[in-house]
């Protein structure tokens, strides 16, 4: 049920792009389901969903060192308070310099404005500037911007295709 009502729904999306309250979305969802235990759930899953993101352990460390090296920037499909939550729990985060949180800003990954705002509020050069994400629209999106990207699949591959690019700690 969580799967169909809530990650898997609409409603997720209205979340990470900031239309919906995590309020407002545990209304609707009552609304669907008078299952006490399932709206319990929903509340707790919302409340505490940056605690139940398994981190993967390369991908850190590649974080890692590409930090060392370069400015590294965030750009998330994310609801807000998780993010900080998430943010307040994964120490790797604060290796960014900054980060444009789609809730925050109304819209959300592949919409042609999120990487504007990403390019404009870090001063980026879309030629200059190294996308990474694991869903294929997103590459597109930023690639359509003039962006270098690389779709995300897993973390050796990933650092396997960052070597290409001759970037130093890699």
């Amino acid at each position: 049920m969580f799967l169909e009502h809530l990650f898997h729904a609409p409603l997720w999306q209205q979340l990470d792009r900031g239309d919906l309250s995590e309020k407002a979305a545990l209304a609707e969802l009552s609304v669907i389901c008078s299952d006490a235990a399932f709206l319990s759930g929903c509340e707790q899953l919302l409340t505490h969903f940056a605690c139940h993101l398994d981190p993967i352990p390369e991908t850190h460390h590649l974080l890692q060192d590409l930090a060392l090296h370069y400015p590294v920037y965030l750009l998330t499909n994310f609801q807000s308070e998780p993010y900080k939550r998430l943010f307040a729990v994964s120490p790797v985060l604060s290796l960014s310099r900054g980060a444009v949180v789609s809730a925050d800003e109304n819209c959300m990954k592949p919409e042609p404005l999120i990487y504007d705002l990403l390019l404009d509020r870090f001063a980026l050069v879309p030629e200059q500037t190294l996308f990474i994400d694991d869903m294929p629209d997103n590459i597109s999106a930023a690639q359509a911007k003039g962006i270098h990207a690389i779709h995300f699949t897993n973390p050796h591959l990933l650092r396997d295709l960052l070597q290409s690019y001759n970037l130093k700690g890699i």
